[in-house]
């Protein structure tokens, strides 16, 4: 069984600015429909770019650390033992990222095991997400610039 305290990180990112790690303890311990990561955040990296869900509703509680929060409001910091909610939809837009000079643990907690659709406003651009409980299916990105009409390169039945 999966433990927070020796944790599989099973996600590790290592994109520039957005280095770290994430054990899905949630898939870990079989959820189908609950999300539970751990995410292990170092200094000056952020765990994600600025973003919110159509589907998917989530809730962090921080464990060790001082992160910092933006939300349509602009950045804070939160404290150790801080529990913040993001609900679906533009007003659920959030951003983690570590401008400290330690580690930071926090735990996020999220519906689960439905499709999601993840709008990414800083970059323009939409992930389309399946969210099996293994992790595999559908998992594209695109830019919202290049979308098409509804029937863009259909034909009718003939």
């Amino acid at each position: 069984m999966p433990n927070i305290n020796d944790p599989d990180f099973d996600e590790p990112r290592g994109q520039a600015g957005f280095r770290c790690q994430r054990a899905r303890i949630g898939r870990q311990a079989g959820a189908e429909r609950l999300g539970l990561s751990l995410w292990e955040l170092p200094a000056g990296e952020a765990a994600y770019p600025y973003h919110f869900h159509l589907a998917e509703e989530e809730l962090l509680l921080v464990l060790e650390g001082r992160p910092s929060l933006r939300t349509a409001e602009g950045w804070r910091d939160l404290d150790e033992g801080e529990v913040v909610a993001f609900p679906r939809g533009e007003g659920g837009a959030h951003q983690l990222a570590n401008r400290t000079d330690s580690a930071v643990r926090f735990l996020a907690f999220s519906s689960s095991g439905e499709p999601d659709i993840v709008v990414r406003p800083d970059s323009g651009t939409i992930g389309a997400f399946e969210r099996r409980p293994d992790g595999g299916g559908l998992y594209i990105h695109f830019r919202t610039d290049d979308a098409v009409d509804y029937f863009e390169g259909e034909q009718p039945p003939g």
